[in-house]
């Protein structure tokens, strides 16, 4: 999967020290509240982790506003061109180096397509993989297996 167009710090695709996150477009309040939890930590005991995901459903989206909270160094792969403007708080750690925002795709709106090759490529570019509970059958199981046979893969809550 080639980059496109990218904008921000280039040298967060590289991180030694990364984590993937995938979410479900639906999960349990039980899930989201471990999640938040998770970042939360994450950004307290780890600053430096980079932070790899599409920020694409409800729940990435929250974990998403966290990580720019905390100023934790974030890539944000879209499954789209990129955006012709940012919102003032976004533009500002791209600028700080803290924000990547990587385009894998023409057009300005996401596909299944589009979709399962960004979920790849951050799964491929992270060093480890975190997985909001997921149902059996779907998308991200089969992500997940995928992830599970090459590298330190997690799902939370645990099973």
């Amino acid at each position: 999967m080639d980059i496109l167009d990218c904008i921000g710090n280039r040298d967060l695709l590289t991180a030694a020290d990364s984590v993937g996150f995938f979410a479900s477009r639906r999960v349990t309040p039980l899930t989201a509240a471990a999640c938040r939890d998770w970042a939360e930590n994450l950004c307290l005991t780890e600053p430096h982790k980079v932070v790899v995901s599409g920020f694409h459903s409800p729940l990435e989206q929250e974990l998403f506003r966290i990580f720019l909270t905390y100023r934790q160094p974030v890539v944000w792969v879209l499954g789209r061109s990129l955006f012709r403007r940012f919102e003032p708080d976004v533009a500002r750690l791209i600028h700080a180096g803290v924000l990547l925002v990587v385009s894998l795709a023409n057009g300005t709106s996401h596909t299944r397509e589009s979709a399962l090759e960004r979920n790849r490529f951050v799964a491929e570019t992270a060093r480890e993989n975190i997985f909001a509970e997921f149902a059996p059958g779907s998308g991200l199981e089969s992500l997940y297996d995928w992830s599970a046979e090459r590298k330190k893969t997690l799902i939370i809550p645990p099973r």
